[in-house]
């Protein structure tokens, strides 16, 4: 992978493939870089591809003690400056913030796409389970960090709980084993989402050609910070991803790739209002 130092020296690692138009891939929570794995032969054929691993998580540095959401936008920030040229930023669940923001200071960034960026802030009420947390933490517990995570915080903000043998089937899965590398990270990376002040208000005024992107099987609470941000955003048009949810960069690459295709590859510098 190739490596690149952020503002405080911490390393950041990222994958480069393909060829032709700059795109910068800003992965979800949780996981890193490789859960864009199976999508990055299809992006490849459109796009010169950076895929990083964020702050924490693959192979780049771990988080330093009191991490912020603010680490995460300047470490994008020193991707963007070694790719130095005209890119577009491409971010996943929790990465879409650390996109927008990122975009929002950069001569660099020419367009966004925000993949279905998840409620954050104090809705996600940590105080009751941070000594869960740091006891499984304290015993190397990763399949416990991730069931207190999946159906105890996200779990009681989305309504979706998991039962034991969906969790044990999960965890098998490649998605599982993604989750199981990262999990040490968890405590941490929630800590910066719950202490991230989202305000649409700051917004108003960022003026970058905007795409998101919704599953049309995602349930509704994948859209309410997709809504509140269409109401701001004066650049901005929804793409469906058809039959999918969540995780079309595993589910179906090549749609995904396609809608990416047609909406940044064509000859107009900027979207087209939806209606």
């Amino acid at each position: 992978m190739h490596k690149v130092h952020s503002a405080d020296g911490a390393t950041i690692a990222y994958e480069k493939s393909g060829h032709s138009l700059p795109l910068l891939v800003i992965h979800g929570d949780y996981v890193d870089h490789s859960q864009w794995n199976t999508a990055l032969p299809f992006l490849a054929q459109d796009f010169t591809t950076y895929v990083m691993d964020r702050r924490g998580h693959g192979k780049s540095d771990p988080y330093r003690t009191g991490h912020t959401l603010e680490r995460d936008v300047e470490d994008t920030l020193a991707v963007l400056e070694t790719i130095h040229e005209p890119a577009c930023l491409l971010g996943h669940a929790t990465g879409a913030y650390i996109a927008l923001e990122a975009a929002a200071r950069s001569a660099f960034a020419t367009r966004v796409v925000l993949y279905e960026p998840p409620v954050v802030g104090a809705a996600l009420n940590l105080e009751p389970h941070r000594s869960a947390l740091s006891r499984c933490l304290a015993v190397d517990d990763r399949q416990g960090l991730i069931t207190i995570v999946l159906n105890d915080i996200s779990g009681a903000t989305t309504g979706r709980e998991l039962p034991p043998a969906a969790i044990n089937g999960l965890l098998q899965s490649a998605y599982g084993q993604i989750l199981l590398r990262n999990a040490r990270s968890l405590p941490a990376e929630l800590a910066s989402y719950a202490a991230y002040e989202f305000d649409v208000e700051r917004f108003r005024s960022f003026t970058l050609p905007t795409l998101f992107l919704l599953g049309s099987y995602s349930p509704p609470f994948n859209s309410l910070v997709t809504e509140k941000l269409r109401a701001v955003l004066p650049q901005s048009k929804t793409a469906l991803l058809e039959g999918q949810e969540h995780n079309a960069m595993t589910t179906a690459p090549e749609l995904l790739a396609q809608v990416l295709r047609t909406q940044l590859r064509g000859g107009s510098t900027a979207f087209d209002p939806a209606p």
